[in-house]
């Protein structure tokens, strides 16, 4: 794999990469804003790439946006912002794994805590085809509030088991 092109937004660094095995296709990193009233400048930002991507990409990073109520914990939901976000990727038709190994991706660290799952990857179907063993998995938070998120593309490692009388 390399790096064939990039482009840079507001809230999104993409770059085009060059995948011998199965065609080139791009990868958005995503920063959104954590105001609502900013919101609508990413998605217009994601659309618009949408467009010049093709049907080949993968956005992710930090969204600053829960998609469902059960995606934050201890405090109150914003639906209006949800409903915008999950209609966002239900229109662009993408696709969005369940997360593996955690809940939620970001806490306050208060008494009290607050989580929230802000940081995911989601994906065109025709992504998805070319990496069919395709999971995202959250790490130990170690030096941040969020957890990092892995988008693991490797199929799994089979072995065979020990053959036992």
């Amino acid at each position: 794999m390399k790096v064939k092109d990039s482009l840079l937004g507001d809230f999104l660094v993409s770059i085009l990469i060059e995948d011998e095995v199965g065609g080139d296709w791009w990868f958005c990193g995503v920063y959104g804003p954590p105001r609502r009233e900013n919101r609508k400048n990413l998605w217009d930002e994601l659309v618009g790439l949408r467009e010049l991507c093709g049907n080949r990409w993968c956005v992710g990073g930090d969204f600053n946006i829960v998609r469902r109520v059960s995606e934050k914990f201890n405090s109150s939901t914003n639906t209006r912002s949800m409903k915008e976000f999950d209609s966002l990727i239900r229109e662009m038709d993408l696709v969005d794994l369940s997360l593996c190994n955690a809940s939620f991706t970001w806490t306050n660290f208060r008494v009290v805590p607050i989580c929230c799952r802000l940081d995911r990857y989601l994906f065109s179907n025709n992504w998805a085809a070319g990496f069919e063993f395709c999971r995202q998995e959250a790490e130990a938070m170690m030096v941040s509030d969020h957890s990092p998120v892995i988008l693991d593309i490797c199929p799994p490692k089979w072995a065979l088991a020990p053959f036992l009388f």
